[in-house]
C-alpha cells in the first residue's frame, strides 16, 4: 500500500493498494516503462513487441512523465503565467508612476531645492533627498501591500504545490525587489535635480 495523488496534485492524498492483475482483473491497464535518456524509436518498439505477443491486442496512447505531468498541470502554469505577466505590467507601471512622482517632485519643489544650493547643499544632498522621499513613499505602499498580499495569497493556495501560500522567500524578495525598483526609479529625476541652478530657480519665483 501507498500514497498516491492519482487525481492531481491539488488533490488530497489518498491510499493505494497495488495488487496482482490475475487477482483483480479489470479493462484497460497502463504500463510503466524506464529507459534511458534521449532513447529514440522506443514507441514504435514497444508497438511491434506487442504485436509480436498479441496482434489483436489494442493499444492507446503512449506519453512520457513529462508529458503526463505537463498536462496535470497546464491549467495551473496558465493562471500562474497570467498572473506573472500581469505582476510583471505591475512592476513596471509602479516604476514609472515612481520616476513621475519624483520628476513631479523636483518641479514643484525648484524654488527649495535652489535656496538648499545657494545656502551650501552639495548635489549628493539633493540626490539623497530625492531618493529618500521616493523610499518613504514605497515603504508605506509596501507595508499596505504587504497586508493585502498576504490575504490574497489564500486564494492562490490552489495553485500551488509542495510550498506555502505565505512563503518567507516570496515575500521577502517582492519588497527588495520593489525597492530596487524604486532606486532606479529615482536615479533621473535625482540627477535632475542637481542640475537646477539656484539662481534660475530664485528668479522663477
Amino acid at each position: 500500500m501507498t500514497d498516491t495523488k492519482e487525481y492531481g496534485f491539488g488533490a488530497p492524498t489518498t491510499a493505494q493498494i497495488y495488487k496482482p492483475f490475475d487477482q483483480a482483473p479489470f479493462n484497460g491497464v497502463h504500463f510503466l516503462v524506464k529507459t534511458s535518456p534521449g532513447l529514440t524509436g522506443l514507441a514504435s518498439a514497444m508497438r511491434s513487441q506487442i504485436a509480436a505477443l498479441d496482434p489483436v491486442q489494442p493499444l492507446g496512447e503512449m506519453r512520457t512523465l513529462d508529458d503526463i505531468e505537463a498536462r496535470s498541470v497546464r491549467v495551473q502554469r496558465f493562471s500562474t503565467t497570467l498572473l506573472g505577466i500581469f505582476a510583471a505590467a505591475a512592476l513596471l507601471l509602479a516604476a514609472v508612476g515612481l520616476a513621475g512622482v519624483a520628476a513631479y517632485s523636483v518641479v514643484q519643489r525648484t524654488y527649495e531645492i535652489g535656496v538648499r544650493k545657494a545656502c551650501g547643499a552639495r548635489d549628493a544632498d539633493v540626490v539623497r533627498m530625492v531618493v529618500k522621499e521616493n523610499f518613504a513613499l514605497a515603504v508605506s505602499g509596501i507595508a499596505l501591500g504587504l497586508v493585502v498580499a498576504f490575504g490574497a495569497a489564500q486564494l492562490l493556495s490552489s495553485l500551488l504545490f509542495a510550498t506555502s501560500a505565505a512563503d518567507p522567500l516570496t515575500f521577502v524578495t517582492a519588497p527588495v525587489l520593489l525597492l530596487a525598483v524604486t532606486a532606479l526609479a529615482s536615479i533621473v529625476p535625482a540627477l535632475w535635480a542637481t542640475r537646477v541652478e539656484p539662481l534660475v530657480a530664485l528668479r522663477s519665483e
